[in-house]
């Protein structure tokens, strides 16, 4: 089965974030640059989605990525922070107990370390 995506979610999804973030339709067809607010309203309840450039101005500004906004059917594969901080804390005491040992172990847990702590900032900003 290939991924779907549900437009009554992602409508239902959009909304909220604008809610969120206090961004009225007004503000989203004026920032997009759009004819009227119809367009908005299409997506918000599901009759349409928006096209892939207003889908990439509307995560910018909403501050969230793409794939944030668009709801469906695919397996969620995103790590989350929790788990990242949870592996980091295992090499912290992986690396505190062999830190003197400077040998494949430790590279490879350090090339490691220092993977998770960049997910961790990207994640965060």
């Amino acid at each position: 089965m290939y991924p779907e995506i549900d437009i009554k979610k992602t409508g239902e999804c959009i909304s909220k974030l604008m809610k969120q973030k206090g961004i009225t339709v007004k503000d989203v067809q004026q920032r997009l640059m759009l004819g009227s607010v119809q367009s908005v309203y299409h997506w918000l309840n599901g009759l349409s989605l928006p096209s892939v450039d207003n889908l990439y101005a509307l995560s910018d500004m909403l501050n969230v990525s793409m794939d944030d906004l668009i709801c469906g059917n695919r397996q969620n594969k995103k790590v989350q922070k929790t788990d990242i901080l949870y592996l980091n804390s295992l090499l912290d005491a992986e690396i505190d107990f062999d830190k003197n040992n400077f040998n494949k172990k430790y590279r490879d847990i350090d090339r490691l370390q220092s993977y998770c702590n960049k997910i961790i900032s990207i994640e965060v900003a």
